[in-house]
Order: C-alpha cells, then structure tokens, then sequence
C-alpha cells in the first residue's frame, strides 16, 4: 500500500512539473519580443484606430524602429522624427515618453497628432504574419504596422 501511495505522488508529480515546463505558449511571446527588436526592420503604420492609412493621406507615413541593444525606439510620425526609450516583458510594451522635433510640415498635421495620442494608449502588442499590433489597456488594436525590412 505504502508503495502504490509513493508511486501515485511520484507520478504526480512528475506531471505536474512536466505541465509547468511546457513551453508551447510561453515561446510565443518571447519570440514576438525577437521580431520586433530585430534591428533591420522597420515597421510602418499602415492602419489607426480601425483608419486604413494609404500614402496620399500623407507624404510620408508613421514608422518605428526598436533598437533591443539600447532599449531606444525611433521612428517618425510623419513628419517629425520621434525617439525614446521603451521596455517589454511578455506581450506588454511600455513606451516611454517619446521626444521628437518640431518641424513645420506641409502635409496636414491630423495623422501625426493622431499617431501621438495612440502611441501614449499602448500597452501591449502582438505580431501576426509580418504585421505588428500595438494595443491599448482593453488589449483592442489601436495601430497596426507592416514590417519592411531595411
């Protein structure tokens, strides 16, 4: 009796450590973290807040670059170069204030205001078929990029 007993909790919790270990789902976010900080890519707005952008809407679109040696992510809203820093753990992505420069742009100023208010909302992100997703505390889409590769 007392070795069937011995057996149940050995096998037990065998299983219990070989669950905790399953690495399926955790890779997922880690392999998301190396996606978006590879350093030749580029990842250019293409939707807002449910908004498809195209090239006529503006001269130049939004794009970001994260940069995982520093932490520093750059990138334009339109018009002005935008740069600061960020950290990620997990799927949460936390910007940190972004400074940029202060041009005067031509170009109406609605998507790069736009951009600004959105990036302050992120919270999150995810990456699905080369399109990263920038999303707010309510885990809903509020930009969406298509990777280019530089």
């Amino acid at each position: 009796m007392k070795k069937l007993i011995l057996l149940i909790i050995l096998t037990s919790t065998g299983l219990i450590s070989a669950c905790s270990n399953f690495s399926g789902h955790s890779s997922i976010p880690a392999l998301q973290q190396q996606q978006l900080q590879t350093k030749e890519m580029v990842w250019q707005l293409y939707r807002i807040d449910g908004q498809t952008l195209s090239n006529q809407e503006s001269t130049h679109l939004p794009y970001l670059r994260f940069d995982a040696a520093n932490k520093q992510v750059s990138g334009s809203d339109g018009c002005n170069r935008i740069f600061g820093s960020y950290q990620i753990q997990g799927n949460t992505l936390h910007l940190s204030p972004l400074a940029s420069t202060k041009m005067m742009c031509i170009d109406d100023m609605q998507i790069s205001d736009q951009f600004h208010l959105a990036l302050a909302k992120v919270e999150s992100f995810s990456i699905e078929q080369q399109t990263l997703k920038l999303k707010d505390q309510s885990n809903h889409v509020i930009m969406e990029f298509h990777s280019q590769s530089h």
